[in-house]
Protein backbone atom coordinates (compact mmCIF):
# COMPACT_ATOMS: atom_id res chain seq x y z
CA UNK A 1 0.00 0.00 0.00
CA UNK A 2 1.39 3.23 -1.04
CA UNK A 3 1.66 6.00 1.52
CA UNK A 4 -0.27 9.55 0.98
CA UNK A 5 1.72 12.44 0.02
CA UNK A 6 1.82 15.39 1.98
CA UNK A 7 0.03 17.34 -0.90
CA UNK A 8 -2.74 14.69 -1.20
CA UNK A 9 -3.36 14.51 2.51
CA UNK A 10 -3.99 18.63 2.03
CA UNK A 11 -6.42 18.20 -0.92
CA UNK A 12 -8.06 15.77 1.37
CA UNK A 13 -8.31 17.69 4.30
CA UNK A 14 -10.25 20.18 2.19
CA UNK A 15 -12.43 18.13 0.42
CA UNK A 16 -13.13 16.72 3.45
CA UNK A 17 -14.17 20.23 4.97
CA UNK A 18 -11.48 19.44 7.31
CA UNK A 19 -9.97 23.30 7.12
CA UNK A 20 -11.99 26.53 8.46
CA UNK A 21 -10.02 29.34 8.13
CA UNK A 22 -11.20 31.90 10.99
CA UNK A 23 -9.08 35.10 10.40
CA UNK A 24 -8.63 36.80 7.74
CA UNK A 25 -7.61 40.72 7.62
CA UNK A 26 -4.46 42.60 6.28
CA UNK A 27 -1.92 41.38 8.32
CA UNK A 28 -3.09 37.85 9.35
CA UNK A 29 -4.24 34.66 7.97
CA UNK A 30 -5.57 32.13 10.83
CA UNK A 31 -7.12 28.69 10.20
CA UNK A 32 -8.02 25.22 12.46
CA UNK A 33 -7.65 22.39 11.05
CA UNK A 34 -9.24 18.75 12.42
CA UNK A 35 -5.74 16.65 11.56
CA UNK A 36 -5.79 12.69 12.12
CA UNK A 37 -5.87 12.67 15.78
CA UNK A 38 -6.17 16.42 17.12
CA UNK A 39 -7.05 19.98 15.67
CA UNK A 40 -4.50 22.48 14.80
CA UNK A 41 -4.18 26.41 14.01
CA UNK A 42 -2.06 27.26 11.18
CA UNK A 43 -1.89 30.79 9.98
CA UNK A 44 0.63 33.42 8.40
CA UNK A 45 1.75 36.43 10.31
CA UNK A 46 4.37 39.10 10.00
CA UNK A 47 5.98 37.76 6.73
CA UNK A 48 6.01 33.96 8.00
CA UNK A 49 3.60 30.56 7.76
CA UNK A 50 3.16 28.82 11.00
CA UNK A 51 1.46 25.58 12.23
CA UNK A 52 1.09 24.55 15.87
CA UNK A 53 2.13 20.60 14.88
CA UNK A 54 4.97 18.60 15.90
CA UNK A 55 6.04 18.30 12.37
CA UNK A 56 6.26 22.19 11.22
CA UNK A 57 8.01 22.85 14.88
CA UNK A 58 10.71 20.36 13.48
CA UNK A 59 10.71 22.59 10.07
CA UNK A 60 9.36 19.43 8.46
CA UNK A 61 6.62 20.88 5.87
CA UNK A 62 3.25 20.34 6.78
CA UNK A 63 -0.26 18.91 5.37
CA UNK A 64 -2.68 21.00 7.58
CA UNK A 65 0.05 24.48 6.43
CA UNK A 66 -0.13 23.01 3.14
CA UNK A 67 -3.84 23.02 2.93
CA UNK A 68 -4.23 26.46 4.24
CA UNK A 69 -2.03 27.14 1.62
CA UNK A 70 -3.54 25.82 -1.36
CA UNK A 71 -6.65 27.95 -0.52
CA UNK A 72 -4.83 31.52 0.48
CA UNK A 73 -2.28 33.84 -1.46
CA UNK A 74 0.53 35.54 1.06
CA UNK A 75 -0.22 38.90 1.38
CA UNK A 76 1.98 41.39 -0.56
CA UNK A 77 3.37 44.10 0.73
CA UNK A 78 2.02 47.11 -0.28
CA UNK A 79 4.31 49.82 -0.94
CA UNK A 80 3.57 53.91 -1.14
CA UNK A 81 3.86 53.37 -5.33
CA UNK A 82 1.11 51.12 -5.17
CA UNK A 83 -0.62 53.03 -3.25
CA UNK A 84 -0.59 56.16 -5.44
CA UNK A 85 -0.98 54.42 -8.32
CA UNK A 86 -4.24 53.03 -6.66
CA UNK A 87 -5.35 56.64 -6.32
CA UNK A 88 -4.92 57.44 -10.02
CA UNK A 89 -7.38 55.05 -11.02
CA UNK A 90 -10.36 56.40 -12.90
CA UNK A 91 -13.94 56.23 -11.14
CA UNK A 92 -14.91 53.20 -12.80
CA UNK A 93 -12.03 50.99 -11.38
CA UNK A 94 -9.87 50.94 -14.19
CA UNK A 95 -6.22 52.57 -14.43
CA UNK A 96 -6.15 55.15 -16.88
CA UNK A 97 -5.23 54.03 -20.30
CA UNK A 98 -1.69 55.32 -21.27
CA UNK A 99 -0.90 57.37 -24.12
CA UNK A 100 2.33 56.47 -26.05
CA UNK A 101 3.18 59.24 -28.61
CA UNK A 102 0.92 60.54 -30.77
CA UNK A 103 -2.15 58.33 -30.82
CA UNK A 104 -4.39 59.57 -32.92
CA UNK A 105 -6.88 56.78 -34.12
Amino acid sequence: MTRETLDAKALRYIREGRLRVVLVDTEHIEARVRGTDTEHVTGYERGGWYCDCQAHQFGRRCSHLAALQLVTVRPEREYPADRARRAQRAPNGRAPTPCFGNADP
